[in-house]
């Protein structure tokens, strides 16, 4: 598989994951969830969901969504719920030494690049990384991790999460809290 072809992937995994992925929540001192919180933090989960979310509701012609409503479901969102939702998600859906040679990809300047790809793909305005040969071949070695998050259930499982968070989130907007 091609290296686009795998970012399509992976951004396709991230995408539909209706509220997608996480920033920073901390230290764990299992390795296993370390490893899912250092691959959320790498492409920047928090912000990735909420142009996702935002670029969702911008496409509802419905006229169920006033920018109200939209405003007050992204305001609440936090990054701490988000964390909350997906690293259940990761850590049953990817293998120990799967999440860990991912951790490790995305802390390469390789990988830092692909983190950066997938933030522009999802309408961040940052200038496009130079993907060198070293970098397709660092990404080669790292290839079957990459493609795993993009697996069937952990797409399916994120969509669940997702769609059980933003209905809550919709419901306390629509209430006024």
């Amino acid at each position: 598989m091609k290296f686009t072809q795998a970012l399509a992937l992976l951004l396709f995994s991230i995408l539909t994951s209706t509220a997608s992925l996480a920033n920073d929540q901390g230290q764990s001192d299992d390795a296993h969830t370390q490893a899912v919180i250092d691959i959320l933090d790498a492409i920047d989960t928090p912000n990735i969901t909420r142009r996702a979310m935002m670029s969702s509701f911008a496409q509802d012609t419905s006229g169920d969504i006033t920018d109200e409503f939209a405003n007050c479901v992204n305001d609440n969102l936090t990054d701490e719920m988000l964390y909350d939702m997906f690293i259940p998600v990761y850590t049953s859906n990817l293998d120990h030494n799967t999440a860990v040679r991912l951790s490790e990809f995305f802390k390469t300047e390789t990988g830092r690049k692909f983190g950066i790809i997938v933030r522009i793909q999802t309408g961040e305005d940052l200038p496009m990384p130079n993907m060198t040969a070293e970098d397709m071949k660092i990404y080669s070695q790292y290839e079957n991790d990459i493609l795993s998050l993009g697996n069937e259930q952990l797409v399916a499982d994120a969509e669940a999460a997702g769609m059980e968070m933003g209905m809550q989130l919709g419901l306390d907007c629509a209430m006024g809290q």
